[in-house]
């Protein structure tokens, strides 16, 4: 049971008071940080992670816990280390767990991946084989009980795959943090972060800054982290987190000693003191200092909501700036432009007449080259006749010698080749008689050769023929030895192969046996698991039949009344009934569930009119938040609210414990004024800021608004509610922590709805009385769906029980 003095703790967000030392803590093998900064992609390499991680290895470090740093790693550097980070998990000393990635990572049917460097992607299938599935990680989380895990993922910068591969998503996918766990990303869901252009990233940069102050709750500190990079970025990156956590953890917890009552009520009313100087500012500084201080303030997620309205309104003053300076550099340009074009006009006037005068004095120069070069031409044309005449008397002169020479060497060429033939035809006779007399000799020499010739190779193939043989002989014995040791040989290596084999198939059979046992186990988890959720399916709807039937019946049994009061709902207001603060949804000025950014400044200051949606007795349920196609999470939705004159509602009062009803109230927003954050109900019988906090109900007024709704819906989510509550001149002080806790369908009297299920405790300091509070709210309405309260007085004993539900509903203006 949370106690009185927790609740007053969680009002001590103060800036911690010691600045980070660089002593070393002893190494606590009770706490565990697996880091990893990845740098050397060879398609998409970056600066900063390999810096970041040393960085952050450091910090923990010096904080005492056990680190594992890898830089640079493969995959399977990265497989081996987080299966050794997930054995040292399970072991029964370790109560903190931390990982720390920074480097590329991707999504994929919404799973998320980190990149080792040896990562090469060129298709989605690459992806689950080539990079690591973080959901391996979470699974050696979940093996381990009672233990507090702590995930940062600085994973989102763009173009991780280079040219190769583009992913269909970009950055990372939401998912929601398992019980006992913190999820930590360097932005939003499906954006991307900056790689930075110092010596670290933009997130990494901030969040060892921010942890490393000590004592300092890591929540408080990523919420300042968030601030910082935030502003820094100028809103493209607003990194965010999901948490489940338990309990308080520090990353320096050095012992603070525990505040006395008068030490927290000085922190209470330094963060009182600051709303009161800031709660009507315009100015975003004093905003932005407000959360730097108090991260969990009783004003936080008010603060943020004043905050990202005034950074809309900056942005929008900025962007009307800068289109006047546009329109005055254009104007300026245009004017520049007029006179360059002048001035332009001018120069080619002067240019084209100068170019004239330079055509006409090349024109003439031209015309004295053509006439000189003419009658250089004529001269040697002249000159060119004369010596061809010349020449050709000269070549008919040595034509007739050459003439008179040919004729005598044919007379001298004629009687040599008389007396040539004459020797010939002696040269023949005689040669006739010598081959007459060769060719006899000639052939009785060639008689004997061949006989002898014949002998010779007779003998020579012999020889042939022995040597052949005995060749022959020596092949194949030469062969008959090789293929018996080849034969050996091949023996031998199957009786290796086979023992191989053997040894194979075993080992295959011991693993096969215990990927079986391993199947049964996940089979007979599976089973049990499946058993349950059909145990708790079966309950549920058995509970939703019973509640169904027994609105059923209350509904037949006040049906006449029912209908007689919803008629008036829309015609005239009665007196708003004094109830207990209900939960409310963050004022017009939109967030983005991408970005945290507004949608549209005109929201917050001029809501565009819309069909009104109407909500009751055979009217159907708009749906205002769509379902969530990703598995490992509810999503994230801004609150989205605006409020419009003529709004209305109609709730059912009744009591918790016994279902009966005690009253029926009907709301109706009277007066809405956006510059001043104030919503009036019933003519001011109520009054709320944008929000939908309440300032006021009935005799109840508030110090500030009551903050029990988030500036967005996300399953996990906390902050901590804190106000002064006075009636007839008492005051009480009142403190909640709250928690986004599950998103759920509920069936209310105005019909089934998806809401986000919030869950309060809390407690009245001043009269000693423990409360609990739920909220059933949807995002882009105006009213809760459900709220449940109990309290109890110090003894435990029920002082009040009250259940609020929505049975008709008219409102104006839907966010889009």
């Amino acid at each position: 049971m949370t106690s009185r003095r927790r609740f007053i703790q969680t009002l001590a967000a103060l800036p911690p008071a010691f600045a980070f030392r660089h002593a070393r803590a002893a190494a606590d093998p009770s706490r565990l940080a697996l880091i990893i900064g990845n740098s050397s992609y060879r398609d998409a390499p970056l600066i900063n992670p390999v810096n970041d991680a040393k960085a952050v290895t450091g910090l923990f470090t010096q904080a005492g816990f056990t680190v594992d740093s890898h830089l640079n790693a493969t995959r399977s550097d990265m497989m081996a280390a987080i299966e050794r980070f997930g054995a040292a998990v399970k072991r029964s000393d370790t109560r903190l767990v931390v990982f720390y990635y920074a480097g590329h990572g991707a999504q994929l049917d919404w799973r998320n991946y980190l990149l080792p460097v040896d990562a090469v992607v060129e298709k989605q299938e690459d992806m689950k084989q080539r990079c690591v599935d973080l959901g391996l990680l979470l699974g050696q989380f979940s093996a381990a009980k009672d233990k507090t895990f702590v995930v940062i993922l600085d994973a989102c910068r763009n173009n991780p795959f280079g040219a190769a591969y583009r992913p269909e998503q970009k950055g990372l996918s939401q998912f929601d943090a398992p019980v006992g766990s913190l999820l930590a990303y360097a932005t939003s869901p499906g954006n991307v972060a900056s790689d930075g252009d110092g010596q670290n990233g933009l997130y990494t940069e901030n969040l060892v800054r921010e942890l490393g102050k000590r004592n300092t709750r890591i929540e408080d500190a990523l919420k300042r982290v968030r601030l910082n990079v935030r502003l820094a970025s100028h809103g493209e990156q607003i990194p965010w987190e999901t948490t489940s956590l338990e309990g308080d953890v520090f990353i320096f917890n050095e012992g603070q000693k525990k505040l006395t009552e008068a030490e927290m009520d000085q922190a209470v009313e330094a963060d009182i003191t600051e709303w009161t100087r800031i709660k009507s500012s315009k100015n975003t500084d004093d905003w932005v200092g407000y959360l730097r201080a108090f991260p969990n303030g009783r004003f936080a997620e008010i603060a943020q909501m004043r905050m990202t309205r005034l950074l809309a309104e900056d942005e929008k003053r900025a962007a009307e700036k800068r289109q006047r300076e546009a329109q005055e550099r254009q104007e300026a340009a245009a004017r520049a432009d007029k006179l360059a074009a002048e001035k332009r006009q001018q120069e080619e006037q002067k240019r084209i007449e100068q170019e004239r005068i330079e055509r006409e004095r090349i024109r003439l120069a031209e015309a004295q080259r053509l006439a000189a070069e003419r009658k250089q031409l004529e001269e040697q044309q002249l000159q060119e006749t004369r010596r061809r005449e010349e020449e050709q008397q000269r070549i008919e002169a040595k034509r007739r010698q050459e003439q008179e020479r040919l004729d005598r060497e044919r007379q001298r060429i004629a009687e040599a080749e008389r007396l040539a033939e004459e020797r010939r035809k002696q040269e023949e006779q005689r040669q006739a008689a010598e081959q007459k007399r060769i060719e006899l000799a000639a052939a009785q020499r060639q008689k004997e050769e061949q006989r002898v010739q014949d002998e010779q190779k007779r003998l020579s193939e012999q020889k042939r023929l022995d040597e052949e043989r005995m060749e022959r002989e020596r092949i194949r014995v030469a062969e008959a030895q090789r293929l018996a040791a080849e034969r050996k040989q091949l023996e031998e290596q199957q009786l290796q192969e086979q023992r191989r084999r053997q040894e194979e198939q075993q080992s295959l059979d011991a693993k096969r046996r215990q990927e079986q046992e391993r199947l049964d186990r996940e089979r007979q988890r599976i089973a049990e698991a499946e058993r349950l959720a059909a145990e708790h399916k079966q309950q549920e709807e058995q509970r939703q039949l019973a509640e169904q039937k027994r609105i059923e019946q209350q509904k037949l049994e006040r049906e006449p009344r029912d209908r007689a009061e919803t008629a008036r709902l829309t015609t005239a207001p009665a007196p708003m009934q004094t109830a207990t603060p209900a939960p409310a949804l963050p004022a017009a000025a939109a967030t983005s569930a991408s970005t945290g950014l507004p949608k549209s400044t005109a929201a917050a200051s001029s809501p565009r009119p819309a069909p009104p949606i109407e909500i009751g007795e055979g009217a159907a349920v708009p749906k205002l938040i769509a379902l969530s196609a990703n598995p490992f999470s509810a999503g994230r939705y801004p609150l989205n609210r605006i409020f419009t004159v003529g709004d209305a509602a109609t709730i059912r009062q009744s009591d918790l414990l016994t279902g009966i009803e005690e009253q029926m109230q009907r709301i109706r927003v009277t007066k809405v004024d956006y510059d001043e954050d104030r919503v009036e109900f019933n003519q001011g019988a109520a009054i709320t800021d944008l929000m939908g906090n309440f300032i006021k109900q009935g005799p109840n007024e508030f110090d500030s608004p009551v903050q029990f709704t988030p500036a967005e819906f996300q399953v996990g989510k906390k902050w901590t509610a804190a106000f002064h509550r006075s009636k007839n001149d008492k005051t009480s002080n009142i403190f909640f922590d709250m928690q986004i806790v599950k998103r759920e369908t509920i069936t209310v009297p105005a019909g089934t709805f998806d809401t986000f299920r919030i869950e309060g405790e809390g407690w009245n300091i001043t009269r000693g009385n423990r409360r609990e509070v739920k909220f059933w709210l949807v995002p882009n309405l105006n009213f809760p769906v459900r709220s449940e309260s109990v309290t109890r007085n110090k003894r435990g004993q029920f002082v009040k029980t009250e259940r609020r539900e929505l049975v008709a509903m008219r409102q104006h203006t839907i966010a889009s």
